[in-house]
């Protein structure tokens, strides 16, 4: 209970000391929703956990097995945190343009975090691990609860589902954080890239793998043979080979310099088992020659290579014959994902509005049982259970009881809608994904048909 009045105090000052803010400084909706995305949701269903948690230390039997009940029960709703992790990458991007174009924006934000002690990107990470979080706790009860007690099994089955669920977010998460220093790196490459691509660093489809500092060997032998410190830059599709950052005590590295971007589509890979620390890159006019510390590093670089290397030419091949349908197909796909985007934000809304609706009377509720364990002279807050099997001996009493009845019926009804919407949105995000991966493999065969990189 008090790790999540802890996380609901969290979402609370993230909405009201920055996303009401920037809505007041004329901030649009898309904007706010690339940031925050469906945080409001969180909030609210926080506020309800919150609730159901609090009741459950005052009903009869063991608080265990109530909470096993309670996690149960809200797992389906518990699926909009992968709707929320996968907004992370839009997320920073959408943060940073409005802190870079609009000054006085970062300055409002910069007094925010300074007044709370923490970062809007801190707050906003929060939820992205909370389900980790719930699965640690829940740890935890297993272990402490004997195998045969009566909420042994609610909860094994409560944690199993959640890290099915953690499962995915971590992949979702990894996926994010790989975006984003594909982003990072370009910003950080500059103008450098200019001679070596014609589009950008960051595609739809390019995904960052690896990084390292080898050797290159340039020449062979004579007065031109040279080797050359380099920083390699392994992404999914290309490898990027950089002058190593170097930067003056106290000062930031300078923006990195390209040496050479090598497309992985056209080259051979080759190491010599016997230096134990060597591999090549070979294509029709030019050879790589890099060297590493050890036989490990050269083994990691020469199995990370070799699996990019068969991811592109597996895409390649699957296109087949319609290879040449390929920039037709992207814009088609890229289509698709926008319907989808629109369809879930549809649903979006009759989520926040059906969890919003859900919390106000969830409030009602609990004036209504203060209310009534008034009435009914109790030391303290009447459960929900108990307040529906307690015998009334008034009307006011009863009127109560039958307005909690009523208004639990309409939350049970509320429940249904926005777990039926959220199942709905899993589902279209499900389809959104497989289109993004048709998507990104046909850009990237498009990339490299069609511009060189």
């Amino acid at each position: 209970i008090h790790s999540e009045r802890r996380y609901y105090e969290q979402l609370q000052t993230l909405h009201a000391a920055f996303y009401l803010p920037l809505r007041q400084r004329g901030i649009g909706l898309p904007q706010l929703s690339a940031i925050f995305g469906n945080s409001q949701v969180l909030l609210n269903l926080s506020r309800l956990l919150l609730s159901e948690l609090s009741a459950a230390t005052k009903a009869p039997g063991a608080t265990s097995l109530h909470l096993a009940h309670i996690v149960l029960r809200m797992l389906p709703t518990f699926k909009v945190y992968q709707q929320y992790t996968a907004g992370c990458h839009n997320s920073d991007e959408a943060q940073s343009h409005i802190r870079r174009e609009q000054p006085e924006i970062h300055q409002m934000l910069l007094r925010a975090e300074k007044e709370h002690s923490t970062s809007m990107g801190a707050m906003l990470l929060g939820p992205a691990r909370r389900l980790v979080t719930y699965g640690l706790l829940l740890k935890q009860m297993v272990g402490h609860t004997p195998p045969d007690a009566a909420e042994r099994q609610p909860l094994g089955e409560a944690l199993d589902s959640l890290n099915d669920m953690c499962k995915l977010l971590d992949d979702s998460l990894r996926d994010q954080h790989s975006r984003t220093r594909v982003a990072e790196l370009q910003r950080q490459f500059g103008e450098s890239l200019r001679p070596h691509m014609t589009k950008p660093l960051a595609l739809p489809h390019r995904r960052f793998v690896f990084e390292g500092v080898v050797d290159e060997h340039t020449g062979r032998g004579g007065a031109r043979s040279g080797r050359h410190t380099r920083q390699l830059y392994l992404f999914n599709d290309l490898l990027v080979n950089a002058c190593a950052p170097t930067s003056a005590r106290g000062e930031l590295p300078r923006c990195t310099q390209i040496v050479d971007v090598i497309h992985l589509s056209k080259v051979t890979l080759t190491d010599d088992s016997k230096s134990g620390g060597s591999f090549e890159l070979k294509m029709m006019a030019r050879t790589w020659r890099f060297s590493v510390n050890s036989a490990e590093d050269q083994l990691e670089w020469v199995k990370k290579i070799k699996k990019q290397v068969r991811f592109v030419n597996k895409a390649f091949n699957e296109r087949g014959k319609s290879i040449g349908f390929v920039q037709q197909n992207v814009g088609l796909l890229r289509d698709q994902l926008t319907a989808l985007q629109k369809q879930c934000h549809f649903l979006e809304e009759q989520v926040l509005e059906a969890t919003t609706v859900l919390c106000a009377l969830d409030a009602e509720q609990q004036e209504d049982l203060l209310e009534l364990g008034a009435l009914m002279g109790s030391q303290g807050n009447l459960s929900l259970t108990v307040a529906l099997s307690a015998p009334f001996s008034d009307e006011s009493v009863g009127a109560l009881k039958s307005r909690l009845q009523l208004r639990e019926v309409e939350k049970a009804e509320l429940h249904t809608v926005a777990n039926k919407c959220i199942g709905e949105i899993v589902s279209l995000m499900a389809q959104a994904d497989e289109i993004k991966e048709r998507h990104n493999s046909d850009s990237m065969c498009e990339c490299m048909l069609f511009s060189g990189n």
